[in-house]
């Protein structure tokens, strides 16, 4: 669609008019159903993965370009020069594996369910209330302005430091 013909119907919506619909190409009708596309894929991608893991993977990691930064990686060393994408050479490797099928190298969830599981907080509700000034946050709820902190609270322990007011 043209930027005039799409400001030209937005200026034409605007005034409560309506404007013409845009002629459109019939859609093509489908070939094969789903079910049979995607038991194809599921078998190529089995056929693939010997070829994948034996011949692609193997050599990403012999490659000299690669095997350095993979070995660095692997020790868990810092890089010389971080990726301005975040990735190292070992993602390279990672997504070899992951289209021949194998997501054990994949990130996974480990531990216990965080949605699930029971989660303990900790508050307190200060006996008094916050001024309605605009300003920080912090800085009104510091123990020097009026609002009790719950005991063992660091303001708590600058406050007994005795250090000067806060201006």
């Amino acid at each position: 669609m043209l930027i005039g013909d799409a400001l030209g119907r937005a200026m034409v919506r605007l005034q409560g008019g309506r404007a013409e619909p845009l002629p459109r190409a019939p859609r093509p009708k489908r070939v094969a159903r789903q079910a049979t596309i995607d038991a194809h894929d599921a078998a190529a991608k089995r056929a693939l993965a010997p070829i994948i893991l034996d011949g692609i993977a193997k050599s990403y990691a012999a490659n000299p370009r690669y095997r350095k930064s993979l070995l660095q990686e692997s020790s868990g060393e810092r890089p010389k020069r971080v990726s301005q994408f975040l990735r190292g050479a070992m993602f390279g490797l990672v997504n070899c594996y992951r289209e021949a099928g194998v997501h054990d190298y994949d990130w996974h969830v480990f531990g216990p369910d965080l949605d699930r599981m029971e989660w303990e907080y900790w508050s307190f509700d200060p006996p008094e209330t916050l001024p309605k000034q605009k300003g920080s946050f912090l800085r009104y709820n510091h123990p020097r302005h009026g609002l009790t902190p719950p005991r063992g609270h660091l303001s708590v322990r600058l406050e007994e430091q005795k250090l000067p007011p806060l201006n």
